[in-house]
């Protein structure tokens, strides 16, 4: 099961804080194996997301840049050199929940246009090992990539358009995604969502003719954002898995809830 969390610009949708709080939520409420990795060279705030400042240690550099023997690089360096064997895929990844979520850490490579070519020729074979070791694969993808977002479109089981509350994003993003060649059902999440704001899931629903029920958010939460920017993503959403209705993050949580069953039934992995 791919799915593949897109927004047509960086930085303006909440698309990797969404991605990973769908991916912990799908193994901490359902059990799933899932792993996540992004598709794009900069702007690597998956590190961010999953470790924060941990992914700057000592250790993590000593072993994603000066052996690249892990990460998104050693994956395509084997995969390049034919020595990739997919039983041995855990090896490249990060444990974020154990034995239930994983990540593979971004390239520390500083040429955009090898990586970009290592990425396009390496991504079939890639969602095919991760789909047969994995329940979920997450992709984080953003703007448009060519062959990159070609291959990740057509490969698609669910894709999630990330938006924010911008009437002008929506449009733009829908402008953009008609262009895409993408025949999976598809769904949107609104970030850091305010329910005061004019543009409630009813009004964009209305004014944009997207059905309700293809609609999810995330609401904005100050201690999940500083959660999310120090890396203790998982660690939030553990601690208020099971918060009482008196806990600030009591809101927040039921509809991260309903967002993760809502997103799983759209991808056929659960029945209602």
């Amino acid at each position: 099961m791919n799915i593949v969390f897109w927004s047509p610009l960086c930085g303006h949708g909440a698309t990797t804080s969404n991605l990973t709080c769908m991916a912990i939520m799908s193994s901490l409420l359902y059990s799933y194996r899932t792993v996540s990795f992004q598709s794009g060279f900069s702007n690597n705030y998956l590190d961010q997301t999953f470790l924060g400042e941990r992914s700057n240690q000592a250790f993590v550099r000593e072993e994603f840049t000066c052996y690249a023997d892990k990460g998104i690089d050693g994956v395509m360096s084997s995969m390049a050199l034919n020595t990739f064997v997919c039983e041995e895929m855990e090896d490249y990844l990060v444990e974020i929940v154990k034995g239930l979520n994983y990540y593979i850490p971004s390239t520390k490579r500083s040429n955009e246009a090898v990586f970009t070519e290592r990425m396009a020729t390496s991504l079939p074979k890639l969602l095919e090992s991760c789909g047969r070791e994995f329940d979920i694969t997450f992709v984080d993808h953003q703007g448009s990539q060519g062959r990159i977002s070609d291959l990740l479109f057509e490969n698609a089981d669910l894709c999630v358009i990330n938006l924010n509350q911008n009437p002008e994003l929506i449009h733009y993003a829908r402008e953009q995604f008609e262009k895409v060649n993408c025949g999976s059902k598809v769904m949107y999440i609104i970030g850091r969502y305010d329910e005061s704001n004019h543009y409630t899931v009813k009004n964009i629903a209305g004014k944009f003719n997207i059905s309700k029920s293809d609609i999810g958010v995330i609401p904005y939460n100050s201690e999940f954002m500083d959660a999310v920017l120090s890396g203790r993503t998982k660690e939030f959403l553990k601690e208020n898995l099971r918060c009482s209705r008196r806990s600030f993050n009591y809101n927040f949580m039921c509809e991260v809830r309903e967002l993760t069953g809502k997103l799983l039934t759209k991808a056929g992995m659960i029945n209602v």
